[in-house]
């Protein structure tokens, strides 16, 4: 891990999670926001600084992408700095409420029985029950800003603490017209990825493909149509998460442009089209975008 520097407001702040953590507290830092807003990286970067401040381990190692594989780490361990990724691998599965909700709290239990620190992406707070919301000692919910010049500034976030996580989950869980609460402080994260500061994001990549490609049971594709398979997760988890419906905000957030959208879909239904061990369980990404997307291109700032 290499050295870098965290805004004072946030290193001040994860001083006071360092303190728990030497008294062998456990912590569950929540990580919400918008797609490609950062989580991740803001995860990274509190995790690496983190270990560094209690003289922890953290590598690519301690990231996981699903409750099932994390559980046995922790329970193997002790006092570990831990992110799990794109949690909502199993929070958009369609039974993941009746299926996976019980593991989910294994995982804390057994997190708070080992004096392990946890930082959990999720796609929105209000997916998770009440019964793993009530564990979080704090939220950063990251968020884009749009520049002058027409593109999007990631890395911006809000903290709040644990009577304010409560407070968010029930206004918004239940729709209710109430204000949001004050963070207790906001920023922005620097990119700790583009360098590999904190971890080999090579390594990380490559755990990152090998858990999409088994959650879609891709099988043996060949790579150019893993790739895409990759990219239309992306798609439709922006769908599902954002509700958004212009095309060309969908193909900016997953990283692609219109000829990539255009080739994709052309290549993801084909393979569709064959139904062995090459096709979506969990979503029909050709029905999601079919029936989701507009032809007309949005344009303007909203």
């Amino acid at each position: 891990m290499k050295d870098y520097n965290l805004p004072p407001v946030l290193l001040n702040n994860l001083l006071n999670i360092a303190y728990a953590v030497k008294q062998k507290l456990q912590r569950v830092i929540f990580v919400d926001g918008e797609q490609r807003s950062g989580k991740s990286n803001l995860a990274k970067a509190l995790a690496g600084k983190l270990a560094q401040l209690t003289n922890a381990d953290f590598d690519h190692t301690h990231v996981f992408f699903d409750v099932g594989n994390i559980i046995k780490f922790l329970s193997d361990n002790r006092g570990e700095i831990v992110i799990l990724d794109e949690a909502a691998f199993d929070l958009m599965s369609t039974d993941w409420q009746k299926k996976d909700q019980q593991l989910f709290l294994k995982m804390l239990y057994t997190a708070a029985k080992n004096h392990h620190t946890l930082f959990i992406l999720i796609p929105e707070l209000s997916a998770l029950s009440y019964n793993i919301v009530k564990n979080g000692h704090a939220l950063f919910r990251t968020y884009m800003k749009r520049s002058n010049k027409g593109y999007y500034k990631r890395g911006f976030f809000f903290c709040y603490d644990k009577k304010s996580i409560k407070q968010i989950y029930f206004k918004e869980k239940n729709k209710l017209r109430v204000p949001y609460p004050a963070p207790g402080f906001k920023g922005r994260c620097p990119d700790v990825t583009t360098d590999s500061l904190v971890i080999d994001e090579a390594m990380y990549e490559k755990r990152k493909d090998e858990a999409i490609k088994g959650l879609y049971h891709v099988g043996n594709a060949d790579e150019t149509v893993n790739t895409w398979m990759k990219r239309f997760y992306r798609v439709a988890e922006i769908l599902v998460a954002e509700k958004i419906t212009h095309k060309s905000k969908i193909v900016k957030s997953a990283g692609m442009d219109l000829n990539d959208y255009k080739k994709g879909l052309e290549l993801y239904l084909e393979v569709d089209s064959n139904r062995n061990s090459k096709y979506v369980k969990h979503i029909s990404l050709s029905n999601v975008i079919n029936t989701t997307v507009n032809e007309e291109d949005d344009n303007d700032d909203n």
